[in-house]
């Protein structure tokens, strides 16, 4: 008998199943994981390829008949489980295996590979050994611990407090100097940490002023690190230090918080802003006390001088007209020895400003050497000027300045060339593309000289030369080392050769501009309708002295003079009476000049344009500003000189402007 049955169905389930395994297998391979199934007493059923392989283990370990005891003893025997007695390890591994608990492990193996196995059961109570290799996985952990141990080491010896903060508003890392620093508890600064909960520590202790609304406050600060800029704030707290918290964001939404005591910085910032300051309320004071000094000098010495210069030009005996030359001459030094003092000062204040303007070389060359032929030490020598014809015609630059040190450099070869020559030259080198020239000027003189490792010294302040007679000369040894801080400040160079007996060069170049033109401030024949016509003149003076010399002058010159003893009564006068010129000084009792000029100004009709010239002891540029806004036309300082009231005078005919 034949019993037929199909298996057709049978067949078609292994082949899957014989697929479904080969998959499994393929799949396992791929993961790189091999797998053994033990039974419920920990016999071997089954293994995938390789696993002997993966564990460096002999292959009967994994063959029918093995256990898993057998493949612990390996393991322990071998040294996987660390310094352990075997059969101990056995005996444990076993127990754990048939209590079923799961269990996970990561083992060393001698050729340095980590392997992590892992095991798990079945319902039935087999049990299912996973073996993968993660010695990448484990050595990327290592090099994380390492660099974060790295990371952490920094930070502690960093310095500064430091707080990382992630997107979530967590600390993620931090020091233990940035609680320090901020006095704060240090469990806010640990990881996990919110730093909401730093921020309203900090408001509620007053670290950021007084604030009504904490919360109010504290959705302020977390709306300015939400802008993802970085930002800065110094705080001072309570015990006084000043701590400096600094903001940067990082590109995942975080940011980095870093503290440091700047109390030491702060305080030095403070302590020199408190000293400057104090310079410059000292300054102040000291400008004050210039102001102060020029005028309370030079007012007696507008007597002096003008008084003596009066005498003199008068019918007086050959005695008499000596003594009133030596009393001018005596007033004179004494005025160089002031001008030398203020311009000294004003220098060293940094308040000097150059004055740019065009001015004519020759001409000023030309007058400046004309004025100190004229003096009386001067008498026994012979004065000489040689300007290249090269020189340009119109150069621009501070003409008062360049005028000065010129002075001061003849002067100097006055004290010291009792006879002989002074010759004043001047040169210009070729001017560039943008019109600069250099502008060379010296005074040679055939005095006593003196030695050349000298030369530097004299331009240093209070440095004298002796007299050819070995003598002191008058003066404060002021006018070289203010010629040196004038031709500093505009950018040049000075300097002095000479040889005992030979006599003396000084020079110096400076860096001006070529210029079209000047622009002619009258025409000449205004000059002379100036000269040729009485003037109708107001002076407001308080000194009975001085308005006895501002008289006497401008009867000499053929004008007729009016007088107001302070500013009310000029103010008066000016209203009443129709005047040519106001000669108007600056400091009197009641009302002062500005003061005055300004009520005059006020008035309107013919007043608003008559010309004001203030007479002033004040002779700083401050002085001659203040003047100038106040609406006058000219400023004469004291001591007045005739020919320079007459200038004054002819300089207003045919001016369209104020002339400062």
């Amino acid at each position: 008998m034949v019993i037929r049955t199909d298996i057709t169905e049978i067949k078609r389930r292994e082949v899957a199943l014989a697929q479904k395994t080969e998959l499994v297998d393929a799949t396992l391979e791929i993961t790189g994981e091999r797998i053994v199934v033990y039974d419920p007493d920990g016999n071997l059923l089954a293994c995938n390829d390789h696993t002997a392989q993966r564990l460096e283990a002999p292959v009967a370990l994994f063959e029918p008949g093995a256990t898993f005891g057998d493949l612990v003893r390996f393991l322990a025997t071998r040294g996987d489980y660390g310094d352990v007695e075997v059969d101990q390890a056995v005996e444990e591994r076993m127990a754990e295996f048939r209590r079923r608990r799961p269990w996970r492990g990561l083992r060393r193996q001698p050729d340095g590979r980590v392997i992590e196995s892992r095991i798990s059961h079945f319902a039935d109570g087999r049990g299912l050994l996973v073996l993968r290799e993660v010695t990448d996985r484990i050595v990327r952990d290592e090099q994380l611990v390492e660099k974060s141990a790295v990371l952490q080491a920094t930070l502690d010896n960093i310095g500064e407090g430091v707080v990382v903060i992630g997107a979530n508003r967590e600390v993620l890392a931090g020091n233990g100097l940035a609680a320090k620093l901020l006095d704060a508890p240090a469990a806010l600064f640990e990881p996990g940490a919110k730093l909401d909960d730093i921020i309203r520590f900090r408001i509620e202790r007053g670290d950021l002023g007084a604030v009504v609304d904490v919360e109010a406050c504290l959705g302020e600060r977390l709306a300015l690190l939400s802008k993802r800029s970085p930002w800065s704030l110094d705080l001072r707290l309570r015990d006084g230090r000043m701590i400096e918290s600094r903001y940067n964001p990082m590109p995942d939404g975080g940011g980095v918080f870093i503290y440091r005591d700047i109390t030491e910085r702060a305080d030095h910032e403070a302590r020199l802003a408190d000293a400057l300051r104090k310079a410059e309320r000292a300054s102040q004071a000291k400008s004050e006390f210039l102001a102060m000094v020029s005028h309370e000098l030079r007012t007696p010495m507008n007597a002096i001088i003008g008084l003596s210069g009066l005498l003199r030009e008068g019918n007086l005996p050959p005695t008499e007209r000596r003594h009133a030359t030596a009393v001018e001459t005596a007033g004179e030094s004494l005025l160089v020895i002031i001008k030398d003092l203020l311009e000294f000062a004003g220098l060293d204040a940094g308040k000097t400003v150059l004055d740019t303007a065009p001015f004519d070389v020759r001409a000023l060359v030309a007058a400046t050497t004309d004025v100190m032929r004229h003096l009386p030490q001067a008498a026994r020598l012979s004065f000489h000027t040689d300007v290249d014809p090269a020189v340009p015609a119109t150069l621009e630059g501070d003409a008062g300045r360049i005028r000065r040190i010129l002075v001061n450099l003849l002067d100097n070869a006055v004290k010291h060339a009792p006879s002989g020559t002074v010759t004043v030259k001047a040169r210009a080198k070729t001017a560039d593309a943008a019109g600069k020239v250099m502008l060379h000027i010296e005074v040679v003189d055939t005095g006593t000289g003196f030695p050349q490792t000298d030369a530097r010294r004299l331009f240093q302040p209070f440095e004298r030369r002796s007299s050819a007679d070995r003598t002191s000369v008058p003066g404060l040894g002021l006018g070289l080392a203010t010629s040196k801080r004038f031709v500093d400040l505009m950018g040049g160079t000075i300097g002095a050769e000479s040889e005992p007996g030979s006599g003396s060069r000084f020079w110096f170049e400076i860096p001006v501009r070529t210029a079209t033109s000047i622009q002619p401030g009258e025409t000449a024949s205004k000059r002379d309708a100036a000269e040729n016509r009485p003037l109708k003149i107001l002076v407001a003076e308080d000194i009975e002295a001085n308005r006895a010399v501002m008289g006497a002058m401008l009867e000499r010159l053929g004008h007729e003079a009016q007088f107001a003893e302070d500013g009310a009564k000029a103010i008066e006068a000016a209203a009443k009476h129709d005047f040519d010129v106001i000669l108007m000084d600056i400091q009197m009792p009641h009302v002062n000049g500005i003061e005055a000029t300004r009520a005059i100004r006020g008035l309107g009709g013919r007043l608003a344009a008559v010309p004001i010239i203030a007479v002033s002891a004040h002779s700083l540029p401050f002085d001659r500003d203040s003047a100038q806004s106040a609406g006058m036309n000219g400023f004469l300082s004291k001591p007045v000189r005739r020919s320079g009231l007459n200038d004054a005078l002819k300089s207003l005919f045919g001016m369209t402007t104020p002339v400062g």
